[in-house]
């Protein structure tokens, strides 16, 4: 049997596999880098193939809770409140809509800067606190603790 040369089969296996394989199918996989699995795939054979997730943290239906100050923003993730003063770009931009008007969110107002203006930066995944509720939190609510605090609260108005 003839042994592989610089990571390629040498040409002895090369033609005794081809000259197993129907003439048409060789045609049309000789050129593919993977000669092999072509050929397998034109003569109908198929492998089961699996999909490996590896976790970091929660997964996405997982996370109900961010790391505090940080928001929810969909998918999994979250990123950081933070409040910027004094620059005017801010002041046009506004509060970024996805925590403005949120409970919870809000700058202190400065005596020499003025109001602060609340932008998202960052990104970290959602984790799990077994003490607030299952499931995903609202965009812009840290929790479903949040959320949850919130909804009651309109529920007593």
């Amino acid at each position: 049997m003839a042994a592989a040369v610089g990571g390629c089969l040498s040409a002895p296996i090369y033609a005794q596999t081809a000259a197993q394989v129907d003439p048409k199918i060789h045609k049309l996989c000789i050129e593919a880098k993977d000669y092999a699995g072509c050929v397998r795939a034109m003569q109908g054979e198929t492998m089961p193939t699996t999909r490996q997730i590896n976790s970091q943290g929660a997964d996405i239906a997982e996370g109900n809770e961010c790391p505090s100050g940080w928001a929810y923003i969909g998918g999994g993730n979250c990123m950081e409140v933070k409040c910027y003063y004094g620059h005017w770009s801010y002041r046009t931009l506004g509060h970024d809509s996805r925590v403005a008007g949120k409970p919870g969110w809000g700058c202190p107002h400065d005596f020499w800067r003025g109001a602060g203006v609340m932008r998202l930066e960052g990104n970290s995944r959602a984790s799990m606190n077994t003490n607030c509720p299952k499931g995903e939190p609202q965009i812009g609510y840290n929790s479903t603790c949040q959320t949850s605090l919130s909804r009651e609260l309109e529920s007593v108005k």
